[in-house]
C-alpha cells in the first residue's frame, strides 16, 4: 500500500499503522520533512517484520498541528 501526503510546511511527522486495540503495528516514519509531496509504503508486515492478519487497521498521520486517521482494510 502506498500513502501519499503533502506538507504544506516544515513539520515534525510520524506516520503509524496501529489495529482496533489501539496497538501500534508499524511506524512508517518518525521524523523533520521540509514542505512537500511525498510517499511511504506499508507492505503489510509489523514492527518484527511479519506478515500482519487480514483485517481492519488504522493509518496515522500526526504533526504538531493534529492527527489525519485513515481506515485501511487488509486482504491476502
Amino acid at each position: 500500500t502506498y500513502i501519499k501526503y503533502n506538507l504544506y510546511a516544515d513539520k515534525d511527522v510520524s506516520i503509524r499503522i496501529i489495529n482496533l486495540h489501539g496497538q501500534v503495528v508499524k511506524v512508517l516514519l518518525k521524523g523533520s520533512q521540509i514542505e512537500g509531496t511525498y510517499t511511504v509504503q506499508w507492505d503489510g508486515t509489523n514492527l518484527a517484520g511479519q506478515e500482519t492478519k487480514q483485517g481492519v487497521y488504522l493509518l496515522l498521520i500526526e504533526t504538531h498541528e493534529g492527527v489525519i486517521t485513515e481506515k485501511l482494510i487488509r486482504i491476502k
